[in-house]
């Protein structure tokens, strides 16, 4: 089925660029497009894994280098009845594990140092185990986990207000207080004088509950009944039914309990997604428009200046076919030029875009200026366009009789 729906997608890009390839060039237009669609699915269908990798910065181990991280994986894919994977290790403090590769021959499954340091031995076998699922079904396009209970236990029913003090600390606090020690065991106090009476049970992983461009910070969890001043205290319910339907007897259950508790700002997760994002969703799409229209506006440019220099051209290409000049050199020898002028553009506008996108990365939220993927794309774009802009006219000027083509002025 993941086969399949591959294929499905790469079939519909195909035939996207073969339907612009048509509008641009008729059929000599849409054989072009073919080409570059299917050397492009080519290339994405065979090396998307190593991209994939090569941006995580993941590093390849064997037994020698990693030997218990490669038991691990090498016996559940025994177990499995799957080929033994590739196996790559991430220098990364943040949990995290996926698995890619376009079929179970040639997949590869990456854990970070993070998540090895956290969890135990079995912990760490179920995440594999469950990246390896994604390798046996085929759908390891590009499948990431990562842990939210980092090591330790969870606070539970047992944390009462007479149990021992207990806490859990965000990944951000274990890192600052006790570097790459384990702090699960470990007693801290917010006052002096009253020794340390809390104990750490458990991490979590850092959480950005204000913005998105939120910096890490320390934070502490306790347990509700444990905490002396809460405050104001927030409930979330975690539901498969209707979340309207369930706040109507979440209300009349706690209007039964305390006719005069409030309940107030009330929202679905996603509703307070959206409301966190909005500002940053907007600029998002004005940016998006105005880089789409900035792209439209650049391709329409170029293609008029390239098919206007080609046209120009229609007199000498008259000339060199009553000459006696075959087609296939007229238009190599124009679309060379075409090349040359590609590749110089690109030489140029892909440091500057580079340069450029440093200078507003502060205002990005979880890209980079050095995306490889958005560079890419928009060099293909322009590349194709430029391209077409050299070669239809120059196909339809070796079309023309060499008699008019003399007389073109």
């Amino acid at each position: 089925m993941n086969t399949m729906r591959t294929a499905m997608l790469l079939a519909v890009m195909t035939a996207l660029f073969m339907g612009v390839g048509y509008l641009l060039g008729g059929t000599g237009g849409m054989g072009i497009a073919f080409l570059i669609a299917a050397g492009t699915n080519f290339f994405s269908y065979w090396n998307a894994d190593k991209m994939v990798l090569a941006m995580n910065h993941a590093i390849e181990v064997d037994e020698r280098s990693a030997p218990e991280y490669y038991r691990i994986v090498r016996d559940l894919a025994a177990r499995a009845g799957l080929p033994m994977p590739k196996v790559y290790l991430i220098e990364a403090d943040q949990p995290n594990a996926f698995a890619t590769g376009r079929n179970p021959e040639n997949a590869a499954v990456a854990a970070s140092t993070g998540l090895l340091q956290r969890l135990s031995h079995e912990e760490v076998a179920a995440v594999m185990a469950h990246e390896l699922a994604h390798v046996q079904h085929r759908d390891t396009l590009t499948m990431t986990i990562a842990a939210t209970l980092a090591a330790g236990r969870d606070i539970n029913e047992r944390d009462t207000a007479q149990a021992p003090r207990v806490a859990l600390i965000n990944e951000s606090m274990a890192h600052y207080f006790f570097k790459n020690e384990n702090p699960i065991g470990r007693r801290f106090s917010f006052t002096s004088g009253e020794g340390y009476p809390i104990e750490i049970v458990g991490v979590v992983k850092d959480i950005k509950d204000a913005n998105m461009k939120q910096e890490e910070t320390r934070y502490v969890y306790l347990p509700l009944h444990q905490a002396e001043n809460p405050g104001q205290v927030a409930f979330y319910l975690r539901t498969e039914a209707d979340p309207g339907q369930i706040m109507n007897a979440v209300r009349r259950e706690v209007r039964r309990l305390d006719a005069n508790l409030p309940i107030f700002d009330v929202k679905t997760v996603p509703m307070q997604i959206d409301d966190l994002l909005f500002r940053e969703r907007l600029v998002a799409a004005l940016s998006a428009a105005f880089g789409l229209l900035a792209t439209l506006l650049a391709a329409v440019g170029l293609y008029g200046v390239t098919a206007y220099s080609v046209a120009r051209r229609t007199r000498e290409i008259g000339i060199r076919v009553a000459l006696g000049a075959e087609k296939d050199r007229l238009l190599w020898l124009v679309l060379k030029e075409v090349v040359l002028m590609t590749v110089a553009g690109l030489a140029i506008g892909i440091p500057g875009a580079y340069a450029l996108g440093l200078y507003v990365e502060s205002q990005l939220y979880g890209l980079t200026a050095s995306d490889p993927m958005i560079m890419a794309g928009a060099a293909l774009l322009l590349s194709l366009i430029t391209l077409l802009a050299g070669w239809i006219p120059a196909e339809r000027a070796t079309r023309v009789d060499p008699m008019v083509a003399l007389r073109y002025e």
